[in-house]
């Protein structure tokens, strides 16, 4: 009877062990953050049309997130009415773009986490300026998505990324787009001559 009571007390601790929950990461430091994002795999749901110039953009730091953070980011190009379906079926994709009257709906619902954008570094130099970039067509972001500038075709587009409530990598999202803003910034301002 001990053997049995004993071998139902170890399936118990390793089943606890294996289904351990996530850690509130709004309430870890960002050291505490980049230690939870190695060694993960984060998918981005993108809309169709810009999946090229993701995968494109993706290049400008995917060498430093693997060498740093063993991070693999997978960009996967949707309609845009699947991206909000997918964020209403509660998707467990990490990274979703998200902006306007869609983004509005979503923290609505409480389908995204956050607030997370002072949760990066980049917050010190970009986040503190000013506000105004913190509307997506007119809606205010209230830090649950980041604007990501990209040059496409000689011109600057915005695309704003949230993070799903339901995802299991809040923190390699984090690193990803904390990565993702640096890379922005500069290509923002330091554009290529094509």
């Amino acid at each position: 009877m001990k053997l049995i009571f004993s071998f139902l007390i170890l399936i118990i601790s390793l089943e606890s062990c294996t289904n351990r929950k996530q850690r509130d990461t709004r309430k870890l430091s960002w050291f505490e953050i980049a230690a939870d994002a190695k060694n993960k795999e984060v998918t981005v749901l993108v809309d169709n049309t810009s999946l090229e110039q993701w995968n494109s953009f993706y290049t400008t730091v995917k060498d430093s997130l693997t060498l740093k953070f063993n991070i693999e980011v997978i960009f996967k190009g949707i309609e845009q009415g699947q991206i909000n379906d997918s964020l209403e079926d509660l998707t467990k994709k990490d990274l979703v773009m998200c902006s306007g009257r869609d983004l509005e709906k979503a923290m609505n619902e409480q389908l995204l986490f956050g607030p997370f954008d002072k949760l990066m570094p980049y917050k010190v130099m970009e986040f503190a300026k000013t506000d105004s970039y913190r509307f997506s067509d007119g809606i205010a972001t209230k830090g649950f998505a980041v604007p990501i500038k990209t040059i496409k075709r000689d011109s600057v587009s915005v695309a704003f990324l949230a993070i799903p409530i339901q995802t299991k990598n809040q923190a390699a999202a984090l690193v990803v787009l904390n990565a993702l803003l640096h890379a922005a910034e500069k290509a923002v301002l330091l554009p290529t001559n094509e």
